[in-house]
């Protein structure tokens, strides 16, 4: 059975439905409506925010730049100390391969005292006061020996290898192999003209040959074959063939 339909109920049900309609679409239109305006009120940053970020930031590329320069100083000083390891051993392996070659080395009292010592004998001088100057000044030798120096490839014929071919050679010259003998000296020299070094101190080597380059004679050298007994220990001081007194040749 089917219940009766009473007029006045039904108008105030619809006027709540939509009465309710109403209001849930006001609300809705107010939020959404309140909704960009707070969002607007968040967009950006203050001023304070964006220093407080500029300071972070720039410590932060600091503290990198300097782990960067401190990685390049220690790569550069590292390199410099290998390349001048790698520098002093090959000075060392020439000194070394050179000294293979030798025929007397003078010890620590022959650089001390190289002239010899008796009646008739010049004062005791070191092996310094026979070098130029260049070589004995604010320098300290450390190793000096004589060696075979092979003739350079222009000596003239007029020279010594010329009277290679002659009845007399002349003594302490191999004429078979082309070679005279050499003074090598090693020093620990404090000297720095100008300044062109950058360290305190550094080795020098100095050479006396018997020839130039050019194919003449040195002047100041003595060749030590060319006399009898211990020659390289007391060079440059020999006999004088005509009184027979010790003297200096050079």
């Amino acid at each position: 059975m089917i219940p009766p339909v009473i007029p006045g109920l039904n108008f105030m049900a619809k006027t709540r439905l939509l009465t309710q309609f109403k209001n849930r679409l006001k609300r809705s239109l107010l939020s959404h409506r309140t909704k960009p305006s707070h969002r607007s009120n968040n967009k950006g940053f203050t001023l304070l925010e964006l220093l407080v970020v500029m300071a972070i930031s720039s410590g932060i590329i600091a503290g990198l730049m300097y782990i960067v320069v401190e990685l390049m100083s220690t790569d550069q000083r590292e390199s410099s100390r290998s390349e001048t390891q790698r520098e002093m051993q090959m000075a060392l392996d020439y000194m070394s391969t050179e000294l293979r070659e030798a025929v007397f080395v003078y010890t620590a009292d022959n650089l001390s005292c190289a002239g010899p010592t008796g009646p008739g004998a010049p004062a005791c001088s070191p092996l310094t006061a026979y070098l130029p100057p260049s070589v004995s000044t604010n320098s300290v030798p450390i190793l000096a020996f004589w060696k075979q120096q092979p003739f350079p490839s222009n000596v003239p014929a007029a020279s010594a290898r010329g009277q290679c071919f002659g009845n007399a050679p002349p003594a302490g010259i191999s004429c078979l192999t082309g070679n005279s003998y050499a003074l090598i000296v090693y020093s620990l020299s404090k000297a720095n003209t100008n300044n062109i070094w950058s360290s305190n101190a550094r080795i020098t080597r100095y050479s006396l040959t018997e020839f130039n380059s050019k194919g003449d004679l040195n002047t100041g050298y003595v060749n030590p074959g060319a006399y009898n007994g211990n020659p390289f220990a007391s060079w440059p001081v020999f006999e004088d063939d005509k009184d027979g007194v010790l003297k200096n040749i050079q």
